[in-house]
């Protein structure tokens, strides 16, 4: 048998089932939330195996961003909301 991981970074309530699908099926998956600058879900939080408050202004998050533009091969462009900079 072996463990997965899941990692996740969000703070969307909208993943609350997913998880807790894992949870059922699989319990011996750990899960663990990272939320993402100014975000927080209480609920996610307590779905977690453990979770982490991510800092906005490490260097580390600012260079995970995709670019404030993606232009996909159909030449649709995909903005970055402003808020999440």
């Amino acid at each position: 048998m072996y463990v997965i991981f899941v990692f996740l970074v969000s703070a969307d309530s909208d993943l609350i089932s997913p998880i807790e699908f894992i949870r059922n099926y699989k319990p011996e998956h750990k899960i663990f939330v990272y939320f993402p600058p100014n975000r927080f879900s209480s609920n996610l939080n307590g779905l977690a195996n453990s979770t982490k408050k991510l800092d906005g202004s490490s260097a580390a998050f600012s260079a995970s961003l995709l670019p404030n533009s993606v232009t996909l091969l159909t030449g649709y462009t995909v903005l970055r909301p402003a808020t999440w900079v």
